[in-house]
């Protein structure tokens, strides 16, 4: 009971943010999923399957070539066009050639294993309507070899940045709003707490004018203090209505949600019960709160370097991210294939061709790049403004950047 009364008590405290949260995370996951089954239809230009082909059909040797034809109604422009052929059954030591429209697209395939993947990139200027793909190799004698699947994918640079594009939009939707909404009652908290010292002074004065504690809060209520007036309105509203004041400092405390503000309500409450001197109490109140935002404003001018540190790590993470991608792991290549001599051969020993090698790390680095986007926000921010909520407008930043490069050079 105690459970459902508190999840209760939270879904009243925040309800708005919970609905918009909900409504935005839907939408938003709406628009990634539907352009993601938009992309792959349209990009999808032929695929050969063990489903659509028998056995029979995909098994060839060196004096009958495997062969595949098909025809694309709509022949587009293509800026990009990749082939994938995942080889069902292969031997390390024959060697494939593969040949669209008459030319030759990837020669030489050595290494090749059961399930080996093989990606190549051919000119998209050799893709017609009708298209003929040939796989020829040199075998030992009756070897045979057989093709799982060949999947043919192409696209324009159009597609691929409107892709981009409504795949940020879809992000923002989702997360954008409720981000916004954190980082709103941060800033909005900050400023209650730098009006708060503003208020505690007016009420000192009027506590040492004669005036009970109470009287004087009643009093300050006339005075503007920015993002802390309507809180002040509603505690002296609360005083007029005949709420135990002790029950109204409380209710203060928690609609700022401030820990600063609620040790110094906690203080105030504790030396008005007891009967102390309250103005001496209020004024070194104020004081410390004074000092904790002074410490505060230091802090950040001081952590200011280490802010724009995390930034230029970050950007030299993505660097390297992009030059293993397109420059060190292809440079690792000879003739196509993973080095068979040489340190490091034992790690790599059974992954297959490079391009195989770059197609299962490609997505990894992409994962990478947005997990540490959300964590290096995260940590810049409270680095810099000391919690994690300041990290949101960090965490937007470094995701649409990060997410931009992995898109478009991985």
């Amino acid at each position: 009971m105690e459970i459902l009364e508190a999840s209760r008590n939270f879904y009243h405290e925040n309800r708005t943010m919970i609905l918009v949260a909900v409504f935005s995370i839907f939408l938003g996951l709406f628009i990634l999923v539907l352009n993601a089954w938009n992309y792959t239809n349209t990009t999808d230009i032929y695929q050969m399957s063990p489903e659509d082909v028998p056995a029979e059909g995909r098994t060839f040797s060196e004096a009958e070539p495997f062969m595949i034809a098909f025809e694309v109604e709509d022949v587009r422009q293509l800026d990009h066009l990749a082939i994938e052929v995942i080889f069902e059954d292969a031997h390390g030591t024959d060697s494939f050639d593969v040949l669209m429209n008459d030319e030759v697209i990837q020669e030489s395939i050595t290494g090749l294993s059961p399930g080996s993947v093989q990606n190549i990139h051919p000119d998209p200027d050799i893709f017609v309507r009708n298209n003929l793909i040939i796989i020829e190799g040199e075998f030992r004698l009756y070897d045979t070899a057989k093709i799982e699947s060949i999947e043919v994918t192409g696209y324009t640079n159009l597609q691929r940045y409107g892709f981009l594009i409504l795949n940020i939009v879809g992000i923002i939707i989702a997360l954008g709003p409720i981000l916004v909404l954190k980082y709103r009652e941060f800033q909005n908290r900050a400023k209650v707490e730098d009006r708060f010292p503003d208020f505690i002074r007016d009420v000192v004065e009027g506590v040492r004018s004669g005036m009970s504690l109470p009287q004087s809060i009643n009093n300050a209520a006339t005075n503007d203090y920015g993002a802390l007036t309507n809180y002040v309105d509603q505690m002296s509203a609360k005083i007029n209505w005949g709420i135990p004041f002790d029950q109204v400092l409380r209710d203060f405390s928690d609609d700022t949600k401030s820990q600063i503000i609620a040790r110094a309500t906690n203080t105030i409450i504790q030396s008005y019960q007891s009967g102390g001197n309250v103005d001496e109490v209020l004024g070194t109140v104020g004081n410390n709160i004074e000092k904790v935002k002074q410490l505060e404003r230091q802090r950040k001018s001081e952590l200011y370097g280490q802010m724009v540190a995390g930034y230029i790590v970050y950007f030299i993470f993505l660097g390297v991210m992009v030059s293993l991608i397109n420059y060190l792991l292809p440079a690792m290549t000879i003739g196509g294939d993973i080095p068979t001599t040489g340190v490091g051969v034992g790690f790599m020993e059974g992954m297959g061709t490079m391009t195989e090698m770059i197609s299962i790390y490609t997505p990894i680095f992409r994962n990478l790049v947005v997990i540490q986007s959300i964590f290096s926000g995260l940590v810049i921010g409270k680095l810099s403004e000391g919690e994690l909520k300041a990290g949101a407008k960090h965490v937007a930043i470094l995701l649409s950047v990060g997410y931009t490069v992995a898109i478009l050079f991985m």
